[in-house]
């Protein structure tokens, strides 16, 4: 799923390498490049992906309202900040079931 996405932008900088005067340099760019959104993939995902496991052993129905108190918080606090469309606030709608949680931004319409 990475790859595909990294694919044009991976393409896009081996088009660049085209000026530098080194071959040594050439061959090393794009590999080097890789290898460099690699890690800084595996510098973000990986604590991710532990927090993501160090979650699935709390019980769904106390995530769920965990998730929703942070959303809850989060949608008080930034009620009254300008948005960048200009209007002021959104209106939260938050679910809490027992299986999940979710939060809608609905964004009031201009007149």
């Amino acid at each position: 799923m990475m790859l595909p996405s990294a694919l044009p932008i991976v393409g896009l900088h081996a088009a660049t390498q085209w000026r530098v005067p080194s071959p040594a340099v050439r061959a090393i760019a794009v590999p080097s490049f890789v290898l460099t959104h690699l890690a800084l993939w595996a510098v973000t995902g990986l604590p991710l992906y532990f927090a993501g496991l160090g979650l699935m052993v709390v019980a769904p129905r106390t995530l769920a309202y965990v998730t929703a108190g942070v959303l809850l918080v989060v949608g008080v606090r930034d009620r009254g900040s300008p948005s960048p469309g200009g209007s002021r606030g959104a209106v939260t709608r938050i679910v809490v079931t027992a299986e999940h949680s979710s939060a809608t931004w609905f964004r009031p319409r201009p007149h």
